[in-house]
């Protein structure tokens, strides 16, 4: 009896004669490669003309096993965690990574600063400025960045990045604004039309030394 790994996915035990010469066949086996073109996986047995009937079966399961995509195929390859902001006017946040979740809450304004905290194939889990955590669909987020006025009281936003300088806009807490760049301490937002600069500190949706441009 011969049992071989075939990668990370199961044993195969495969019963031959004794009078076959196992280690011949050992051999033919070792030279198995699995190459992977996009996401279709080719598995060629170089000594499948030894026993066609007998491989066949084997090639034909691990085809179907191995062109089914991992998890890390539809990763994004970007930092975790991160800051992104909502692209759409509306999207469903569901209690898992896929549509067969229920849905938890529903976003109903573009721009909203959110924090991707994980990924699973082609869902990203968030947390909003408020802590509630959810899994929505890539396609509804964006990379434009934004940021909430946090705190309990309101934030100056400035003509220049000095708390000396003229003061445009007080903003109330849970305003929300689009991050134009970050340098330092101050970031320059843009609050429906009205440019300025307020203090890092004052945002959710920027990292502590976070450069923004």
């Amino acid at each position: 009896m011969t049992r071989k790994r075939l990668g990370a996915y199961f044993t195969v035990v495969i019963q031959v004669p004794e009078y076959l010469d196992c280690q011949a066949l050992n051999r033919r086996y070792e030279q198995a490669v699995v190459s992977r073109m996009g996401s279709i996986h080719r598995f060629v047995i170089a000594g499948f003309r030894v026993w066609p009937g007998v491989w066949l079966p084997f090639i034909v399961l691990l085809t179907s096993l191995l062109m089914v995509p991992s998890p890390a195929d539809a990763k994004s390859g970007l930092p975790v965690p991160r800051f992104v902001s909502l692209g759409a006017e509306k999207a469903n946040v569901r209690n898992g990574p896929g549509k067969r979740y229920p849905i938890g809450w529903v976003f109903v304004r573009r721009g909203v600063p959110l924090e991707v905290i994980a990924e699973y194939e082609m869902w990203r889990k968030i947390r909003d400025k408020d802590g509630a955590v959810g899994w929505i669909h890539h396609s509804l987020l964006s990379s434009r960045r934004s940021a909430a006025i946090k705190g309990k009281k309101p934030q100056s936003l400035y003509r220049q990045p000095d708390a000396k300088s003229d003061l445009i806009a007080l903003l109330e807490p849970g305003v929300i604004a689009r991050v134009l760049t970050c340098e330092d301490i101050w970031c320059r937002l843009d609050v429906s039309g009205r440019r300025g600069w307020i203090k890092r500190s004052s945002l959710w949706g920027v990292k502590a030394e976070e450069r923004i441009n």
